[in-house]
């Protein structure tokens, strides 16, 4: 069941034998004030999530109420500006569900967010990023969202407005901080650029060398074909052989050999285009 609206007290119950009104109304209050605490939305909220646990055994009538009264305390804590009281209140209503996985991650989910919002790193950083138009709304009551949780988020603005004094120097920080990051960003592609230039060199390299290593292995088999690299780059591989011919090619071109070589592994190498010519009148090329 979802909760169209906020603040709206779930109808729906689900009442066992010999249960009470009472005890059926409080379940109610209890589960809809737990998903009003821990929703990211109110279209995506289960009002009767905690009740479910109840129904399945998860927890006792004397448990699910017990955990009522804590997150209603972590409530209380929080708008009275006592968030370690809240972490505590917290904590103990989640021991309580330590056995039903969804309640407790909800409740779990809160803390972590109200851990964050402790943190005076994470507010300096907050603040740091706000313009002086932004600066200027949050004073005059901005609503802005840092966290799923509206208690948890109402108090992290409470905490942006009584530190906005800190404003100039946090936004200072920043600014300085992002100029840091933006030449470091630059000075690791330049180093990569150059890395990628010194790595194409020894590419480069490493196949003009080839030639006679190739040259050699064909000599080895018997056959006296020559070779030779061109292009900027040495991506170009001419084979010279008076034999040459389309059956060659062929060979080459349905993935055959020619004394251990094909053109996979010289394409792998870096190069681009293989010739097959006789010196003469015959020539093929294939192109990657």
């Amino acid at each position: 069941m979802t909760n169209s609206a906020a603040g709206k007290m779930p109808t729906k119950t689900y009442p066992r034998n010999g249960e009470s009104l009472f005890l059926t109304l409080m379940k109610q209050i209890l589960a809809f004030s737990l998903s009003l605490i821990f929703a990211t939305s109110c279209s995506q909220d289960n009002p009767q999530g905690a009740d479910d646990q109840v129904q399945a055994g998860v927890v006792s009538d004397e448990q699910y109420m017990k955990a009522q009264q804590l997150v209603k305390k972590a409530q209380t804590h929080l708008a009275a500006d006592q968030p370690d009281s809240a972490s505590v209140q917290l904590a103990a209503a989640a021991q309580i569900f330590e056995d039903g996985s969804l309640i407790k991650e909800k409740i779990s989910n809160q803390a972590k967010e109200l851990e964050q919002a402790r943190s005076a790193s994470f507010r300096a950083e907050a603040l740091g990023r706000l313009s002086a138009q932004g600066l200027k709304s949050l004073k005059s009551g901005d609503k802005t969202i840092y966290f799923a949780d509206p208690s948890v988020n109402t108090y992290f603005l409470r905490q942006l407005k009584a530190h906005a004094g800190e404003w100039a120097k946090a936004h200072s920080e920043l600014l300085q901080a992002q100029a840091l990051n933006k030449k470091m960003r630059i000075a690791a592609e330049d180093l990569a650029e150059k890395q990628d230039v010194v790595d194409a060199q020894q590419q480069t390299e490493e196949r003009r060398a080839y030639t006679q290593v190739l040259r050699n292995n064909f000599l080895d088999n018997n056959l006296d074909i020559k070779v030779n690299v061109s292009g900027k780059k040495a991506t170009h591989l001419t084979l010279k052989y008076a034999l040459f011919s389309a059956v060659w090619a062929r060979k080459l071109q349905t993935g055959g050999f020619i004394a251990g070589s094909s053109l996979d592994q010289w394409h792998e190498m870096g190069f681009t285009k293989i010739t097959l010519t006789d010196g003469y009148d015959y020539s093929a090329s294939f192109t990657f």
